[in-house]
């Protein structure tokens, strides 16, 4: 990602939620913790698969947070929202479009968003950083282009993206898919896919995280 293309333009950005089991005993990130804390490596937290950045959240959580949850993977987020509805897992750290539906039809039970501050994918959730401090996990799209693009066409496209996604028809678009329109200048997001592949290097690493082959 590095090497082999140039940043051109950040999109947008959304964080995901954290949910539990309809019947769980957690009204709040605070009673997960706690409950955690007092029955470590009990809750089961599900995934879309190993090295999902579903895992990733979860895994970043459970270390800032100083706590241990088992990782149960599946294969795809549709079976892992199913299993949390299902009660076959406790917690499912998953995005907006992902588990909107099953929490606004009181299947599963929501308890916060993964960005370090409120967010308009889910308005009425407070971040977890109010419990958890420093803990902050969000997914971002963007643009890349061929390695060795001159930095004029680069500087001209991130202007024109960065336009576009300021159009009130393009955030509508962005909130349906869990994300917020997003902007950086083309160094700034260099920056920002250099440091967040080191972040996620460390996070990996740390967890003991592998990627199903």
């Amino acid at each position: 990602a590095v090497k082999d293309f140039t940043p051109v333009a950040l999109m947008a950005e959304g964080p995901f939620i954290v949910a539990v089991k309809k019947d769980a005993p957690m009204k709040s990130i605070a009673d997960l913790v706690a409950y955690a804390k007092k029955h470590p490596g009990e809750l089961n937290y599900a995934s879309s698969g190993p090295g999902s950045s579903n895992q990733f959240a979860t895994e970043m959580m459970d270390t800032a947070a100083g706590i241990k949850m088992t990782h149960v993977p599946f294969r795809g987020m549709g079976p892992a929202t199913t299993a949390l509805m299902a009660g076959q897992v406790d917690v499912l750290v998953a995005s907006g479009p992902s588990l909107l539906p099953a929490i606004n039809s009181g299947k599963v039970r929501s308890l916060g968003i993964t960005s370090a501050k409120p967010s308009a994918i889910a308005p009425d959730l407070k971040p977890v950083a109010d419990t958890v401090p420093g803990y902050d996990f969000s997914l971002w799209w963007g643009i890349l282009a061929p390695a060795h693009t001159p930095e004029a066409i680069v500087n001209t496209l991130n202007a024109a993206i960065a336009k576009v996604v300021e159009d009130p028809e393009m955030k509508k678009f962005f909130i349906r898919e869990g994300a917020e329109s997003a902007t950086l200048s083309a160094p700034q997001y260099k920056q920002r896919v250099k440091d967040d592949i080191a972040q996620w290097k460390k996070v990996a690493q740390q967890s003991n995280i592998t990627v199903q082959k």
